[in-house]
């Protein structure tokens, strides 16, 4: 057998380390990449453990859910829970290495991690479902912008109220009595604020409201197990933006398991995190666990700008041995 390069090298050293399948993948999570992602884990499936590399803005959280079930089941690693919250009695292990961005559906398929690893670029991201915006071409707004802007105008109301009360009931020159104050400061509320709230489309609140809680439900399922108490609620609603960083000191808040990657792994991120996806649209997936990495997933249907090998240096100039054939 010739000798092995030293990304071969390196990928089995990770492999050994974790006992672990290793897929990477880059890119949205959307349909119907789910069923390639599906199809490529009943066809590469070799060891009991998996180890998936993801980068990805997010995408569909029916996307997310579907390949989040895929691993648990294919690998199984969730089970009754045993001994409280966070105790599972399943053996094998399904670990989530964060290396550049993880966001929104991401994080999602995140939680039904029983391990989480993070790099030092590593970051996840609330749970923020983007919808396409039915007024603009390829725009797409977040479900919590409604929720949002009905709190921000719940506030103004509130405040504009409270102001023009306390001043026309306690302004010397009014001296207005308490209903009369009360009426008038209402009165100037409702003229101010109605017209803003008659732009409100309850329908699209409603659509809004379903997305997340879909959402919401998706990661409740996969991450039962490895979620912190409130941490679901936090994900949800906790945070002002969808891009909002979650590195890996806060993601110990949220999630029970969180681990420090070995320097191995971290290797292979570095070679990985460069690689280019097929298109804006089409994410890159891989098993890099297979003895003929390119030729066999290529042969699965993968449509890829060919990787590089760029940056692996060889195994003796880490003064560490491959294992293995």
């Amino acid at each position: 057998m010739p000798p092995k390069t030293a990304f071969e090298q390196l990928i089995r050293r990770v492999s050994d380390h974790y006992q672990s399948d290793i897929v990477l993948y880059v890119g949205p999570i959307d349909r119907p990449y789910d069923d390639r992602f599906i199809a490529r884990v009943a066809g590469f499936k070799r060891l009991d453990n998996v180890l998936l590399i993801l980068t990805t803005n997010g995408g569909d959280p029916h996307a997310a859910y579907r390949m989040g079930r895929c691993l648990q089941a294919s690998y199984q690693t969730t089970g009754s829970t045993v001994g409280g919250p966070g105790q599972n009695e399943a053996k094998n292990k399904f670990r989530l290495f964060v290396d550049t961005r993880c966001k929104s559906a991401g994080t999602i398929l995140a939680a039904g991690a029983n391990i989480l690893m993070f790099s030092d670029y590593g970051e996840l991201g609330p749970i923020d479902v983007q919808i396409r915006k039915s007024d603009e071409v390829g725009e797409r707004d977040s479900v919590l912008t409604p929720r949002h802007a009905l709190e921000a105008l719940q506030e103004g109301t509130l405040r504009h109220f409270a102001n023009a009360f306390t001043q026309l009931r306690f302004a010397k020159e009014l001296a207005f009595t308490t209903k009369l104050a009360a009426d008038v400061a209402r009165d100037m509320s409702v003229g101010l604020f109605n017209p803003i709230y008659a732009q409100v489309d309850p329908m699209r609140i409603g659509e809004y409201d379903r997305a997340m809680r879909i959402a919401s439900e998706y990661a409740k399922r996969l991450g039962s197990a490895n979620l912190k108490e409130g941490a679901l609620e936090r994900l949800v609603q906790g945070y002002p933006a969808h891009g909002f960083v979650i590195d890996k000191k806060e993601a110990a808040e949220l999630f029970r398991e969180v681990e420090e990657p070995h320097a191995d792994l971290v290797q292979l991120g570095q070679v990985t995190r460069n690689w280019p996806t097929p298109s804006p649209e089409e994410p890159l997936l891989y098993y890099l666990t297979t003895p003929n990495l390119f030729q066999e997933n290529e042969a699965e249907g993968q449509t890829d700008a060919t990787p590089t090998n760029e940056g692996v240096p060889n195994a003796s100039e880490n003064g560490t041995q491959a294992t293995g054939s």
